[in-house]
């Protein structure tokens, strides 16, 4: 399984309770969650591995922003889209009750998954905003093995739609929903 987003790897983690005999590979751009995915992975046995890296629709390096809330990281909320933490309103909405300040950034590194030549059993991705660039480099990885898609939804949720429909990729429950799931037909 690919987990793009992975945080402190707590997606992987429950995984692991539902379907023990799967590895997990996560992808999380956040070198400040290293120790938090380090320990994941050492509970998980050697099921789970982790890349400090983002993923991306090109590989090479983008700016990660960090929201602030003071002098305290909110982590779980980082992004390569500041669009989706300035002007989203749900975000901006969850980012004011947090009490964000500002934003710090970092260059990270971000692979595109379709040089990978990975083959997934499923995906997960909560990319705050950035799961559409992360599905244009993980196209042919998704065409090759259609793993179920379980995205956090957000503003590209339609786009994404459009983007995966020739890949006989349907959402399955409504856009309003939390999280969308997305299945081959068939």
């Amino acid at each position: 399984m690919l987990d793009l987003g992975a945080h402190a790897g707590q997606s992987a983690a429950s995984v692991h309770l539902v379907q023990p005999g799967w590895r997990v590979l996560c992808f999380e751009p956040d070198p400040a969650v290293r120790w938090s995915l380090l320990a994941t992975a050492v509970a998980m046995r050697g099921r789970m591995r982790f890349r400090l890296q983002g993923v991306a629709e090109h590989a090479g390096t983008r700016t990660l922003h960090v929201p602030m809330a003071g002098h305290r990281r909110i982590e779980g909320e980082a992004s390569f889209d500041l669009e989706t933490l300035t002007t989203d309103p749900i975000t901006v909405a969850r980012l004011e009750g947090l009490g964000m300040t500002g934003c710090v950034t970092l260059e990270r590194p971000v692979v595109r998954i379709d040089e990978l030549r990975l083959e997934p059993v499923a995906v997960k991705l909560d990319l705050q905003g950035g799961e559409l660039s992360a599905l244009r480099g993980a196209l042919h990885t998704l065409r090759r093995h259609t793993p179920p898609v379980l995205m956090e939804n957000n503003r590209n949720s339609g786009v994404i739609a459009e983007l995966l429909a020739p890949l006989r990729y349907r959402p399955r429950g409504p856009f309003e929903a939390l999280n969308v799931l997305f299945t081959v037909d068939g």
